[in-house]
Parts: C-alpha cells; sequence; structure tokens
C-alpha cells in the first residue's frame, strides 16, 4: 500500500512547485539543425492548455494524469486521445477514467487518468514526450500548449532541455523540479501529424545539477489544475492500472 501511494505523494509535490511557478535558469545551447529558440520562456510566454502528469510506478506501469483547462472540452475528445496515446505507446491504456472535477464548481475541469507502458524507459532511464504531443496536439480538439510533468524522473546528460525545429512546428522547454521535470510545449497548427519533426534523446541538455528558482506564477490557474488532477491518483493506483500485463509490451518505433 505504501508504494501505491508514491505517484500521489510525487504528484502533490509538483502541484505545490508550480503553484509557486518554479523557473529555470536561461541555457544557450540548442540541437544540431534546430533553430535557436526565441528568448521568451515557454513559461512565461505559453499558457497551458492542458496539465499531464506522468509518473512511473514501481512495477513499471507509467500513470498519467490529464486535466484540461476548459472546462468546455469535450469528454469523447479527451477519451479519444488518451487512448491514441496507448497506440503511439504500443501499450494499450488500462485503467481509463475520464471525468469532470467538480462540475458544479468555477473550478471545473475534465480529466482522465489511466495508465500505459513506452513514456518512460527504463533501460535508459529516459522519457518520450512524442505519443503525448502528438495524441493531444493533433486530437479532434487539438491542444497546442501543453504543461507536461515527468514527476519523480531525474535528468541526465542526454535528457532534452529545449527544442525548437526548423519549420517552427514545435517547441519545447524543460526545467529541473525538486522532484522531476516539467516541459512546457507549442505545437503549430498548420501541418499534419506526419509532418511533425519531434526531438530524440540528444540535443540542448539538461544538466542534473540544474535547481529551480521560484518566481511570480506565470500562470494562476496551473497550480488549481496540477492539484485536482494528482488527488486523482491515488484511486487509479489502488484500482486496476498494475495488473499484470499478458506478454511483454511493445516497444514504440520512434519518439
Amino acid at each position: 500500500m505504501r508504494s501505491s501511494l508514491r505517484p500521489l505523494l510525487a504528484a502533490l509535490s509538483l502541484g505545490f512547485v508550480v503553484s509557486v511557478g518554479a523557473q529555470a535558469a536561461p541555457v544557450q545551447e540548442t540541437p544540431t539543425g534546430a533553430k535557436a529558440p526565441a528568448k521568451v520562456s515557454l513559461f512565461r510566454s505559453v499558457r497551458p492548455e492542458a496539465a499531464i502528469v506522468v509518473t512511473k510506478h514501481p512495477l513499471g506501469a507509467d500513470i498519467v494524469d490529464v486535466t484540461i483547462v476548459r472546462a468546455d472540452y469535450p469528454l469523447s475528445d479527451l477519451k479519444a486521445a488518451c487512448e491514441r496515446v496507448g497506440e503511439l505507446t504500443g501499450s494499450a491504456v488500462r485503467g481509463l477514467s475520464v471525468t469532470t472535477s467538480n462540475p458544479s464548481s468555477p473550478n471545473a475541469f475534465p480529466k482522465a487518468s489511466f495508465a500505459t507502458n513506452g513514456l518512460v524507459v527504463d533501460e535508459d532511464p529516459q522519457i518520450r514526450m512524442a505519443p503525448l504531443l502528438r495524441a493531444f496536439g493533433y486530437a479532434k480538439t487539438p491542444l497546442k500548449n501543453l504543461a507536461i510533468i515527468y514527476s519523480g524522473y531525474v535528468p541526465n546528460s542526454t535528457t532534452m532541455r529545449r527544442y525548437a525545429d526548423e519549420a517552427g512546428t514545435l517547441r519545447l522547454e524543460g526545467q529541473r523540479l525538486p522532484n522531476g521535470v516539467e516541459y512546457r510545449t507549442s505545437l503549430a497548427g498548420t501541418l499534419p501529424e506526419s509532418g511533425v519533426v519531434l526531438p530524440g534523446p540528444k540535443g540542448s541538455a539538461m544538466a542534473t545539477t540544474l535547481v529551480a528558482t521560484p518566481t511570480k506564477p506565470s500562470d494562476p490557474t496551473l497550480p488549481i489544475v496540477l492539484t485536482v488532477g494528482a488527488l486523482a491518483l491515488g484511486g487509479l493506483v489502488y484500482s486496476l492500472l498494475l495488473r499484470p500485463r499478458s506478454g511483454a509490451a511493445r516497444r514504440p518505433k520512434g519518439r
């Protein structure tokens, strides 16, 4: 029981960190073949349309909690996007729950929780954002600006810090948190899913010694969203997310 609470505690701690708007010091490196990112940090210039928290459970599942910062977002589109994540990771989603938190409250948000595999690769460990970016960025109701948090993840020498593709389709920026890594991403809405060039494991690396510096929050809504979303993780883990899989999950073909 104690181990099943770890994802909940980790996500709750991240909600608190984001509530004070943790910001990372800027870096100058850019990946080979990519144009230099805009000088203004995405943490200041991009308002997330959704917050996604990914937590690696000790038993191996990647637990995903999604909260949409739009009360009118269709639950059917949210469900389809979550199922698409499973298709892209090669591991069908398990324990999918799609609801609206506090429907009678002004702070009502559509949310979803599920488990899959392939978002955090055990052998590296390395994170994969491509399934999340593709599934939600090109959903029936697209979500182009995301806050993606990998709870409990410790960045290494190949962890992506910044990225901007030559076509201007995708920009992302990451920062180290005391208990994980947070990314802000921005996708253009003009190219089809197959035309998006997503970052690989190398590029502008995030140093393991990078320390976040608390500043004023860039988005006052996000702390509420992350806190509400984090509370859903405990029940999800307690239920059927970690049931044994029949055979090994298929490895994703690409990032």
